[in-house]
């Protein structure tokens, strides 16, 4: 239609739509071809089917940037983070002296400051400030840009798998500068330090 030499709002009044309408499908489907468009309207049905959003929280050691636990459930409280956290702590063998975290609903209440309280150290980010925990922050990019953003989820089970999957070759596999080159896990066999 548009190759006929209409304008946008004569294109929008023919359609029935309004011209912001039209823009904003433009700017979404404009260079698709319709099977494209098709496939993107597929997955994002599939991706609606899910009975709601996916939330992650990741728990990573700064010093040796493992990964070491994390929850991938449909909502996440206090309660289901303080399992998690006292997990890591019996598979290490012992509580962090300090978390650095942000100020989400189930960090920032009092089921987690009664649990921290004497035995590790809660450190919150400033709200807006997220390079000052840079690490996570990264971490989280990571795995939004490699493995959130090209997988559709089915199930939740099926995102815990996956999610799980790519955490196993963030901590085996993936190589860091900072780390002499090698793995998370592989550099944290080789700490000495507790």
């Amino acid at each position: 239609m548009a190759a006929e030499g209409k304008t946008g709002e004569e294109l929008a009044a023919e359609l029935g739509v309004s011209a912001a309408t039209l823009y904003n499908w433009r700017r979404a489907y404009g260079g698709m071809d319709t099977d494209a468009v098709r496939e993107l309207k597929e997955l994002r049905e599939q991706n609606s089917r899910l009975d709601g959003p996916i939330k992650i929280v990741s728990i990573v050691d700064e010093h040796t940037r493992e990964c070491l636990g994390g929850l991938v459930e449909r909502s996440v409280t206090g309660e289901h983070l303080i399992v998690e956290l006292d997990r890591v702590a019996a598979q290490r063998g012992a509580y962090p002296a300090v978390l650095r975290c942000d100020n989400g609903p189930e960090l920032a209440c009092a089921a987690m400051a009664d649990w921290a309280s004497g035995q590790v150290g809660l450190h919150f980010i400033p709200p807006g400030e997220p390079w000052r925990n840079g690490y996570i922050e990264s971490f989280n990019s990571r795995i939004r840009d490699e493995c959130l953003n090209i997988n559709s989820f089915w199930s939740l089970a099926q995102a815990r798998v996956v999610i799980t999957d790519w955490k196993h070759d963030y901590d085996h596999h993936r190589r860091h500068s900072a780390l002499g080159h090698q793995p998370p896990a592989r550099y944290a066999a080789s700490c000495t330090h507790q």
